[in-house]
């Protein structure tokens, strides 16, 4: 599915992969906030039953209407770096939504999880904002260079 066929509005962008397939919005056009949102969530309950005896996950995010194959998600990902690569002292998962869960529940030694503003969350810490995550890595980074001298 791409814009060139006609099936995505003109708000927004299809992306996909040999995994995925996301509907992301790029813009709200004016006085349609409350549509668009709709909109996303009846996508969400009609791929999700389209796909229902399928090895698939749906998901509505912040902006974003998510296809996936079920094994996959952003803490399998994760899991999967960590598993092929050095270990690391300090991993940080940060995110917004819904889909960033996945990450937030990994058991994983000098995992740091992060939620960024507000909703339910399994994540061991929570900012605002993505200017107080800024803060927050930028102040981080300071010390840990003052550390290394």
């Amino acid at each position: 599915m791409s814009a060139a066929t006609g099936i995505a509005p003109p708000w927004a962008c299809i992306r996909s992969g040999s995994t995925q397939l996301s509907l992301k919005k790029h813009l709200i056009r004016p006085n349609s906030i409350v549509g668009d949102e709709w909109k996303a969530r009846k996508l969400t309950r009609q791929l999700a039953a389209f796909t229902a005896n399928q090895q698939i996950q749906v998901h509505h995010g912040k902006k974003i209407v998510e296809v996936s194959a079920a094994q996959l998600n952003k803490g399998a990902a994760v899991a999967q770096v960590l598993a092929e690569e050095h270990p690391y002292e300090c991993v940080l998962c940060a995110g917004d939504d819904r889909t960033d869960e996945s990450m937030f529940v990994l058991n994983t030694p000098g995992l740091l999880s992060v939620k960024v503003g507000d909703g339910p969350t399994q994540a061991g810490f929570r900012v605002a904002d993505p200017a107080l995550l800024r803060q927050f890595l930028v102040k981080a980074l300071v010390q840990s260079r003052g550390d290394q001298q």
